[in-house]
């Protein structure tokens, strides 16, 4: 009918062609309802009668034959004691193993977060472009586990904020509590050192930037000002005279705290490195190298990094004590004296 009904058309072609198709069904139904309807019945006789397929001469019986003989005289295998025909091997290739290949649900291996985050994105281009055509199509691209992929799409801008609201929230806290306000700007620098070095081993730890990992790296700042803050307010509240002294002496009354708190830390969480849940797990990874990397910042690179460069030394905070006070004039004198001498 839908054939008959393009015959509505003005434009001669698309006439032509709906009227012979239409002919032509109409005349394939009544074939096969008329002739090929008899051929069918005329061919169950001769099946019934066990005649040959070519010739319709009688043919021996099954058992007598092989199974080519089988094939090509009676068109297939035939039990007598269930009285069904046996399944020929392509019904079976078809029924066992085509047919399930063809309806097997086929999804793309997506394992990481990474693949979540371009799979949801490809969906959406292909919905925008489907927007713009000259039929438009307005597709929307919707699972409900898209609730939690959309989340990588944003995950990276929005850990750089917290992370750097978090880090100028420590930077504050460290100018009010460290009596120098450039030892308070480095101690953010090892917060963001020691944020760095935890986020280049997340990837080699199979620690994806999600929103638990992004939560866990904005709480784990907190423990990494610890080891830093307390090892420059050290360094600068020391009365030792040179930098070198100043750096045993907070190194003396630190350094073991320091040790003992990391490593009891470390061992408190150690235990959910065996938990089977993904919170947990990831929790473990990313305390675990806060906490090393903060150790070894406030044991190892601090230290060093102060007596290399001198710049919290107790003299650039005039009135931090009088002992400061009179070893600083002291230098100045003598700075002055050898000055004077030299001329």
């Amino acid at each position: 009918m839908s054939f008959y009904i393009g015959l509505l058309t003005p434009f001669g072609s698309v006439q032509s062609f709906c009227m012979y198709t239409s002919t032509a069904i109409l005349f394939c139904y009544i074939f096969n309802i008329t002739f090929f309807g008899a051929c069918l019945a005329l061919n169950g006789r001769r099946e019934k009668g066990n005649k040959h397929w070519l010739t319709c001469m009688n043919v021996p019986e099954v058992d007598s034959v092989d199974a080519t003989g089988n094939v090509c005289c009676v068109g297939g295998a035939y039990d007598k004691n269930t009285g069904t025909d046996e399944a020929m091997p392509m019904d079976l290739f078809f029924k066992n193993h085509y047919t399930p290949f063809l309806t097997k649900t086929w999804t793309v291996n997506i394992r990481t977060s990474v693949d979540e985050k371009n799979m949801l994105n490809a969906f959406r281009e292909t919905a925008a472009k489907c927007g713009k055509l000259q039929t438009a199509v307005n597709v929307m691209v919707y699972h409900p586990a898209f609730i939690y992929y959309d989340q990588y799409a944003v995950i990276v801008s929005n850990t750089l904020q917290n992370i750097v609201v978090a880090t100028c929230v420590m930077l504050v806290i460290s100018l009010l509590l460290i009596p120098n306000p450039l030892c308070s700007v480095w101690v953010t620098f090892a917060i963001a050192s020691v944020i760095v070095g935890v986020t280049g081993f997340m990837a080699l730890w199979d620690v994806s930037l999600d929103s638990v990992s992004m939560i866990n790296l904005v709480i784990c700042i907190g423990f990494s000002v610890d080891f830093s803050a307390h090892i420059f307010y050290a360094f600068v509240s020391s009365e030792e005279a040179s930098v070198n002294e100043k750096a045993k002496d907070a190194l003396y009354k630190l350094g073991y705290p320091i040790i003992q708190g990391a490593a009891s830390t470390i061992a408190g969480v150690v235990v959910l490195a065996a938990a089977k849940s993904y919170i947990f797990r990831t929790f473990f990874k990313i305390m675990f190298l806060v906490i090393l990397f903060g150790a070894v910042h406030g044991v190892v690179f601090i230290p060093v990094f102060l007596t290399f460069f001198g710049i919290c030394d107790g003299c650039l905070v005039p009135n931090l004590t009088k002992i400061h006070s009179v070893k600083c004039n002291l230098r100045t004198a003598i700075e002055k004296l050898n000055q004077y001498q030299q001329q």
